[in-house]
């Protein structure tokens, strides 16, 4: 029935002509003999908005109109109704359009979860998604998106990782104003007592996290140990019963990883490490192998820090500890001969087991040899994932035996593996935990297949990490450290921006007991300094001078004498502070450089002070006497005392500060000296009133 609503059977191009059609499929006769294209049978979905118990406008929303249906109508069509609610005619009326702000709403959450969606489907594999006891991620789709501190979140990792999947720049640009608005959310969920406790609330911090981890939009690593100090504390907060099912349980194991990394970085310890906390979470739920190393793992961070105590102990105390952190060791290691002797024990097929290598290796030897021809191909991705890591762990808890081994008997090394070192166990082969090392890159290609997208990288670092840490002072394992760095660049590019970017300050600051400390650079850093304190220094006295010159005509040529007495003295010292070592690597201990020689620091630096103090002096006494140049004499002199202190001591990191904070208050001072006669005239405009007149 042409031209009667809702009766007619024809395709749409004819209902829009009005005319009659022959309803033949899959495109009708008329339109074709006609050509034109056929619009098809399927009808427009109409959606009716209602707000039950109002007198409201009804706004039918249609789907978009086909292209041709957009050529044929000019106007979109909808149909209006209005009703009466049985309250009366006085309620408001309502109108549900694009404009409005539940429309925005159902919009903005829509592409939200489209967009979460589309990052589990392109950027994680499968196995995730079946198995989410292995992580949290999969989290984010399933969590309620009331609170907006996830929504936006989640959105924003989503949006960095898919647009580095597809190498869409403006999405990741579009992430970033997202992660921005997280931050945001999230301090008002936090604000929020009864938000504060919400699992998705912890679930936006852990999207937050990774999102550091991957794009490092400060770059630098501070935001994103940042944001795990953030967890920890969110999680203590919670409680440890809003941790032992659910959703809850399953986020507090994807704290565990960056908690410890964050205590490792810190060499301190957490209430994560308590026994509480190490077995009621998981009263309802067993325990995997994985989360087993990870237990395993966790006690490091308080192992290390007994042992940066050591040296302020008493001998007695010494030796009673270092009986105690060895106990400890051993019985670690046992639990972890246990979890693998599990993981073996049922299965028919071999946990893993050497392949040919299909990529190029990411370091060679210096003669070109590939350190690693063959690797190891796993039965899953959930093995690969626990056996990397318990290889890891060994390498760090085998090196700390043979190191605890060696300072309570310096001539263990030289004894057979096999025999007893005075009341202590035989290593054995644990005292090869270069093997481990070794395991640990045999198992990397594996992981890092295109096929396990970014659940390779997040599993692969903590690892390579752990080994690098634990060989990196070692010459001997010079090859293997070089080769584990390059494949850390290589997760690096894969995702994880935040390993551009290494530990804060370099060591600066730490006691020389604390460990971590990169002496590579911070030998490099401290040059730098050096050279560029030398002619900050010059550059404000040579200013100071000009200014005198041209104010004192009548002490022009004294002046002139100083000055170029001071250029001549800066260039010297330069010279002298870049070539102090000779090659100028053995500055900063580079290995290649380990038979050159320096002079002494200390006499060159007291040289330095000492003059640069006499020429403060003299510059003070030319003209004027100004009371903030005896300040900065009286900074160079605290300097120098300094000075004497670093070369005399033995916690270069930690003494070294002191000088650094006495040079920047020298140059501070000198250019507040120096920009006086400048501020001397604006104070007087500002402050003193006109004559009159």
């Amino acid at each position: 029935m042409v031209g009667v609503a809702g009766k007619s059977k024809g395709c749409n191009t004819c209902r829009a002509r009005k005319i009659a059609c022959d309803q033949q499929r899959p495109a009708c006769a008329r339109c074709t003999r006609s050509n034109r294209v056929c619009g098809g049978y399927e009808r427009d979905r109409v959606f009716v908005m209602m707000q039950p118990g109002a007198k409201k406008k009804h706004v039918y929303l249609k789907s978009s109109p086909s292209p041709l249906e957009s050529s044929v109508e000019s106007s979109p069509r909808s149909a209006e109704t209005s009703t009466l609610s049985p309250a009366g005619r006085n309620q408001a009326r309502y109108s549900f359009t694009e404009r409005a702000p539940a429309y925005t709403l159902l919009q903005r959450q829509n592409d939200s979860h489209n967009l979460v969606l589309s990052f589990l489907a392109n950027c994680l594999p499968a196995a995730w998604s079946t198995a989410p006891s292995r992580s949290w991620i999969t989290l984010l789709a399933s969590l309620r998106t009331e609170v907006k501190a996830l929504e936006v979140s989640s959105a924003a990792l989503a949006a960095a990782a898919v647009g580095r999947r597809f190498n869409d720049p403006a999405l990741v640009q579009y992430s970033h104003s997202l992660y921005t608005q997280g931050l945001q959310q999230l301090q008002r969920a936090l604000w929020d007592r009864r938000l504060a406790q919400d699992d998705a609330t912890l679930a936006a911090c852990m999207a937050l996290n990774l999102y550091e981890a991957m794009e490092c939009p400060n770059a630098g690593s501070e935001g994103y140990f940042g944001h795990c100090q953030g967890l920890l504390v969110l999680v203590e907060a919670r409680g440890i019963d809003a941790h032992c099912s659910g959703p809850g349980h399953q986020l507090f194991l994807g704290v565990r990883i960056p908690g410890i990394i964050y205590a490792l970085e810190n060499h301190s310890s957490s209430f994560l490490f308590n026994a509480a906390w190490m077995h009621q979470p998981w009263s309802q739920t067993p325990k995997t192998s994985f989360t087993q190393v990870v237990d395993c793992l966790a006690q490091a961070p308080g192992i290390l820090q007994r042992v940066f105590l050591l040296p302020s102990l008493s001998p007695d105390q010494q030796v009673e500890a270092c009986f105690q952190l060895i106990a400890e060791c051993w019985q670690i290691d046992a639990r972890l001969d246990t979890i693998y002797a599990v993981m073996q024990d049922g299965r028919s097929d071999p946990l893993y087991w050497p392949v040919a290598s299909n990529y190029p290796s990411p370091s060679t030897t210096a003669h070109g040899q590939n350190l690693f021809p063959f690797v190891f191909h796993f039965a899953d991705f959930e093995t690969a994932a626990t056996l990397i890591l318990l290889w890891a762990v060994r390498v760090l808890l085998w090196s700390g035996l043979c190191n605890l081994y060696k300072g309570m008997f310096p001539t263990s090394c030289m004894l057979p593996a096999d025999e007893r070192v005075g009341p202590l166990r035989a290593l054995g082969h644990r005292r090869e935990y270069i093997s481990m090392a070794h395991h640990v890159c045999h198992s990397v290609e594996y992981l890092m297949q295109d096929d396990f997208l970014l659940a390779g990288p997040l599993s692969v670092t903590p690892a390579l990490g752990i080994v690098i840490d634990s060989l990196r002072y070692q010459p001997e394992h010079a090859a293997v450290v070089a080769w584990l760095r390059a494949a850390l660049d290589l997760v690096r590019q894969k995702g994880l921006k935040v390993l551009e970017h290494s530990r804060v300050l370099r060591g600066i600051g730490r006691t020389s007991e604390e460990g971590g400390i990169d002496y590579d650079a911070l030998g490099k850093i401290q040059l730098a300094v050096q050279v560029l304190y030398i002619t900050s220094a010059a550059l404000v006295k040579l200013s100071i001078l000009f200014l005198y010159r041209q104010v004192f005509q009548h002490m022009r040529t004294i002046i002139t004498i100083t000055i170029a007495a001071i250029v001549v003295i800066t260039v010297v010292f330069i010279f002298v502070a870049i070539f102090q070592c000779h090659p100028i690597g053995r500055f900063w201990w580079e290995p290649k450089a380990a038979q050159g020689a320096c002079i002494s620091h200390l006499i060159f630096w007291c040289d330095v002070a000492v003059v640069f103090l006499l020429s403060n002096i003299w510059i003070t006494a030319l003209p004027v006497r100004p009371i903030l140049g005896l300040l900065t004499c009286s900074t160079a002199t605290i300097r120098l005392a300094y000075v004497i202190k670093l070369y005399r001591g033995n916690d270069p990191t930690r003494d070294i500060v002191p000088i650094y904070f006495c040079s920047i208050s020298e140059i501070c001072v000198a250019l507040v000296s120096l920009s006086i006669p400048s501020l001397r005239l604006a104070a007087r405009r500002k402050w003193t009133s006109p004559a009159p007149c």
